[in-house]
């Protein structure tokens, strides 16, 4: 009778401890999702074009200090980083098991991801084209629309544009930040040149004093960074 009485005292105490950890199991669980993931970025800029065009549009960037490219050939440069690069249908058009294709949306992303003050200027280049047979041509037109987001305390576009470009070689000024020690930001003017073709106008430069042929002066494009 007596080990009875202790297991019938036991029973609601255990039951009730099981209680309270579920109770808890779910705040924490319910918190976590509220809390959602944090992205460790002071700025984001973003290009996106037509998923249904065949062209490759890279986004370009000169970043502090030193005023270094940051490209789909160097990556990461101070705080600002290339998170993806597209190649345009060679990355973006999935073939299902059913031979039907997904077509994903044509995105470059850069990411600030710190305060390391300076001049941050974004640009673009029509790097390749194809036409629908896969074919590359020379002359195409591409709609880029660019943002450029500040991410803390709330995701704030401070910059938008649409900028077509229409051949291969084309290439565009997009925005240009100025970031203070203390975190403050300013637009201010960009270079009246695009920095692509002082980019590539380098690069062009460089593989010429290598003995590199005219036809081939620009590096070739790796494939995307997921």
């Amino acid at each position: 009778m007596t080990g009875r009485r202790r297991f019938n005292v036991y029973v609601p105490f255990v039951d009730m401890l099981l209680a309270v950890l579920a109770a808890v199991i779910v705040l924490v669980s319910v918190h976590k999702k509220q809390e959602g993931v944090k992205t460790p970025a002071e700025y984001i800029m973003a290009i996106e074009w037509d998923r249904m065009v065949d062209a490759d549009v890279d986004l370009v960037a000169r970043a502090p200090p030193d005023d270094a490219f940051v490209y789909y050939n160097s990556r990461e440069h101070g705080a600002l980083a290339l998170d993806r690069d597209s190649r345009g249908f060679l990355d973006d058009r999935i073939r299902g098991e059913d031979g039907n294709y997904t077509y994903l949306p044509h995105r470059e992303t850069m990411t600030v991801r710190g305060i390391v003050p300076g001049e941050y200027q974004f640009g673009i280049h029509l790097y390749q084209a194809r036409n629908e047979k896969g074919s590359p041509v020379a002359d195409k037109t591409v709609a880029v629309h660019a943002e450029l987001i500040k991410v803390n305390p709330v995701a704030t576009v401070i910059y938008s544009s649409d900028t077509t470009l229409t051949h291969v070689g084309d290439a565009a000024n997009l925005a240009t930040l100025d970031v203070s020690a203390d975190g403050a930001y300013a637009l201010v003017d960009n270079p009246v040149d695009p920095i692509a073709n002082r980019l590539y106008g380098m690069l062009g430069e460089a593989n010429r004093q290598s003995g590199v042929p005219p036809g081939e002066s620009m590096p070739a494009h790796p494939a995307t960074v997921p």
